[in-house]
């Protein structure tokens, strides 16, 4: 047999869920599974809760921005220490920091304590710790799965993203319309605090379980002699770079329609929290679509 014969054999068998039978990457699976649930139940709580306290799409609009700018700013960091240090100590040290953030953020909301320049804040940390678990989680994918179930690994991996974008708001809908009985009572935002507290639990605990050790490779370098040799590598390889300028254009332009969902359900549809979750539920359903169709995908010509 020769080795082309090798090649497609191995690949006719990866199928749609073909990288969960390995134990670390389902471990890794659930628990980003949990905490995307919990990271997009919170953007809807937050949002519609600032939204409430400040009558104002700007307040909206920073507290996204607080939660994002991370990815841009501490990724590169992240990557450089995933190479220095155990990737499964990081991701299970970032889970630790957004379960303690959402368990805060529950307490203050609940005992009325909750004001706009807190929720700047603690977005900030949040995405801060999202930011840091995306790039220890992927690429601690090629350890823990064969080479010829990577692009399955990765597509799965990816849907936990946009699977959770239906699941998470799909969680908390429910309650975002109950009123307690009196002031002292849960209300419904609070019981949706709690769930996505309870979310990021669960990923530390999951998290908590995988056993492998691997790091990157370890070099002399420092992080700005790797962080520029990072950069001229994108800049002589073309693929890479419009694949980035895409990616960087789509995030300024189109990723931004978050901010305005709490004043459109409002002003709009004339409705109110749970309407917001919906309307972040029917977001995820195409790009779940397409991670589910790429996750079964064995043809090399589509693979790209």
């Amino acid at each position: 047999m020769n080795e082309n014969t090798k090649n497609s054999t191995n690949t006719s068998k990866v199928t749609y869920f073909s990288s969960l039978k390995y134990p670390d990457f389902l471990r890794m699976w659930l628990a980003s599974l949990f905490a995307g649930s919990s990271h997009w139940g919170l953007i809807v709580i937050r949002g519609w809760v600032v939204y409430q306290i400040s009558d104002s799409s700007m307040y909206v609009g920073l507290v996204t921005f607080a939660a994002l700018i991370p990815m841009v700013v501490i990724n590169p960091f992240i990557g450089y220490l995933a190479d220095k240090f155990q990737r499964r100590r990081i991701l299970q040290i970032m889970f630790f920091v957004n379960f303690i953030h959402n368990l805060g953020l529950a307490i203050l909301y609940f005992m009325d304590l909750i004001v706009p320049w807190h929720l700047v804040v603690l977005a900030f940390v949040q995405g801060t710790a999202r930011a840091s678990q995306m790039p220890s989680g992927q690429s601690l994918i090629p350890n823990i799965v064969p080479k010829e179930n990577l692009l399955n690994a990765v597509a799965l991996n990816m849907s936990t993203v946009h699977a959770t974008r239906l699941l998470g708001p799909l969680a908390i809908a429910p309650f975002l319309s109950y009123i307690g009985s009196n002031d002292d009572s849960l209300n419904g935002t609070d019981i949706a605090f709690f769930i996505c507290t309870g979310f990021y639990a669960l990923s530390f605990i999951f998290a908590l379980m995988i056993r492998n050790t691997s790091s990157g490779k370890i070099s002399s370098e420092s992080f700005f002699e790797g962080f520029a040799e990072g950069i001229r590598y994108v800049h002589s390889n073309k693929p890479i770079l419009i694949i980035i300028m895409l990616t960087t254009l789509h995030c300024m332009l189109t990723m931004s329609f978050e901010s305005v969902l709490p004043y459109f359900s409002v002003n709009k549809l004339g409705a109110e929290g749970a309407a917001v979750s919906f309307l972040m539920m029917c977001v995820g359903v195409g790009a779940l679509n397409a991670s589910i169709f790429l996750a079964g995908t064995s043809s090399e010509k589509l693979k790209g």
